[in-house]
């Protein structure tokens, strides 16, 4: 008696991208992948993120580098946390090697910088390998944090904290814009772009 097997590979396209739907939904890209892994036809009735990494639905939201700290050691590693569902994920990123580590910013993404002058920006994607190539040379800054607006085209936008500057820039752009605060500069303007919100003021707008 033969013992009947289901054709997982057989899978209606539509059924197929409802499953890839729900797994978006929660955020977990990193399950995402592995499902475009199983196999051709599952690959063939998805969309690949790399093929367009400015597109937001494949942009992280929730999650968090918890050991950003070791961002400019040699470790190639890098531990996450989901914060909608408490999910720990450590990724292997051998890329990384090609690439100065600048900050983590909001919801997950990398701001990298090239190792070879004029040291463009690019934001990884760790969860799916998108890259995001920036014109613009990363400002000579310390103490950086960063948020990538997920507008069309994307926007990066640094926030340096000993010069008081942000700069801001779309991928195209041949350098980044940039506004220096003076220190009377009222503290919210700051914080909500630590917290990945927005940056504005009355007098002007990023």
């Amino acid at each position: 008696m033969k013992c009947m097997t289901a054709d997982w590979t057989s899978l209606p396209a539509d059924l197929i991208n409802r499953i890839a739907d729900s797994v978006l939904a929660t955020d977990d890209l990193d399950y995402y992948m592995d499902f475009r892994a199983v196999c051709s036809a599952w690959r063939a009735s998805t969309t690949d993120p790399k093929a367009n990494p400015c597109h937001p639905r494949f942009h992280p939201r929730r999650w968090v580098a918890l050991d950003e700290v070791r961002m400019h050691q040699s470790d190639d590693a890098r531990l996450f946390v989901n914060l909608a569902t408490g999910r720990f994920v450590r990724k292997d990123m051998p890329m990384l090697r090609s690439y100065f580590l600048v900050a983590g910013a909001a919801g997950g993404l990398l701001v990298l910088a090239d190792r070879r002058a004029p040291h463009a920006a690019r934001v990884l994607n760790p969860f799916t390998g998108g890259l995001i190539r920036f014109a613009a040379p990363v400002p000579l800054e310390t103490a950086v944090t960063a948020h990538v607006v997920s507008s069309s085209p994307p926007t990066l936008v640094l926030l340096c904290y000993e010069s008081r500057t942000i700069y801001w820039g779309d991928p195209h752009d041949e350098s980044f814009h940039f506004r220096k605060e003076n220190h009377n500069s009222h503290p919210w303007v700051w914080m909500a772009l630590v917290g990945g919100i927005y940056a504005a003021d009355r007098v002007y707008d990023i």
